[in-house]
């Protein structure tokens, strides 16, 4: 039995969106700051503070660029989907989980708050740099630079947290 040929539309839609998402990723990663090492929070935040609005264009640029990776993975299930279901279904369901996990990694916009609140005059650096240290969950429970397997296995919590 002869596969049926993906309709054009899709074809050309997920031919774009394979080109596009990493090209927007690669955008993404040209324009954002630095990120320092855990134990540099205080230098991080004063990063953050000095180009607050560039942190934040760079992780909505990040975000775009992942739901393009998903117009892109999804495209590829359904192309596959005429010749296979299955394989369809769980290598779509794979790489949505690879799009979450990435997503996990999209916690700057929570440090950008907090870099943006970081300069404002008569702030406590102290309680500013803790709150960030636990945004980066580096605690030994999760960081940042795990994979985005961490996201979708959840993270170890700390005694006593609910």
């Amino acid at each position: 039995m002869p596969i049926p040929r993906p309709e054009p539309t899709l074809l050309r839609v997920t031919a774009l969106a394979l080109i596009a998402g990493p090209a927007v990723f690669l955008i993404d990663n040209l324009i954002h700051p630095e990120e320092l090492g855990c134990g540099h929070e205080a230098e991080q935040l004063a990063a953050i503070a000095a180009a607050p609005d560039r942190w934040q264009l760079a992780h909505l640029i990040g975000f775009l660029a992942l739901l393009i990776f998903a117009v892109a993975v999804l495209g590829l299930a359904a192309i596959v989907d005429a010749s296979d279901r299955r394989l369809a279904l769980y290598a779509g369901a794979a790489a949505m989980a690879g799009v979450i996990g990435l997503a996990n990694a999209l916690d700057g916009f929570t440090w950008g708050v907090l870099g943006e609140v970081s300069g404002r005059p008569g702030i406590d650096a102290s309680t500013i740099e803790t709150a960030f240290a636990e945004s980066r969950n580096q605690r030994g429970r999760c960081r940042t630079t795990r994979s985005g397997w961490a996201g979708l296995a959840g993270c170890r919590r700390s005694p006593g947290v609910p």
